[in-house]
């Protein structure tokens, strides 16, 4: 079994205080009367169209970059290195890098040295131009009826 990577004192009091603070003031705006649980409103705001949905959610799925949440900079920076883009000062801060690529292990994980390229392409579809993969070539059909 791994152990959770270890946490200081302040982080500790910083998560939790928070969460107690938040409680607190509630408590405390509720005994003053200041917060009241509001009328709800006439009717609904929009008619409901759905008859049923489809929620999709898939553990170890594809990629959401290479499916419905396509990221053009990627295919413009393929082949360079992190340190040859706007991006390097964000994703190479040594505070950050610690925090997001150590897991609970301790181990530090692999670093790509170079960007890689989306591996599809994407069409916009429908009257609302949803971007849509390559991958799904009949979803384009219906994109003005889906939810993402």
């Amino acid at each position: 079994m791994s152990q959770l990577p270890h946490t200081n004192r302040r982080r500790f009091l910083t998560d939790t205080g928070m969460g107690m603070t938040g409680m607190a003031m509630t408590s405390l705006l509720f005994q003053q009367g200041e917060l009241q649980a509001s009328a709800p409103g006439e009717g609904r705001h929009l008619a409901p169209r759905a008859k049923s949905v489809i929620w999709i959610f898939l553990i170890g799925g594809l990629s959401h970059l290479e499916s419905f949440d396509p990221k053009p900079a990627l295919n413009k920076y393929a082949g360079k290195s992190i340190e040859e883009t706007p991006f390097a000062d964000t994703v190479l801060n040594k505070d950050k890098i610690n925090e997001v690529l150590l897991d609970p292990s301790k181990q530090k994980r692999k670093i790509y040295k170079s960007l890689m390229p989306l591996q599809t392409g994407f069409k916009h579809y429908g009257e609302s131009g949803l971007e849509i993969s390559d991958w799904f070539p009949h979803m384009g059909s219906c994109a003005d009826d889906l939810t993402l």
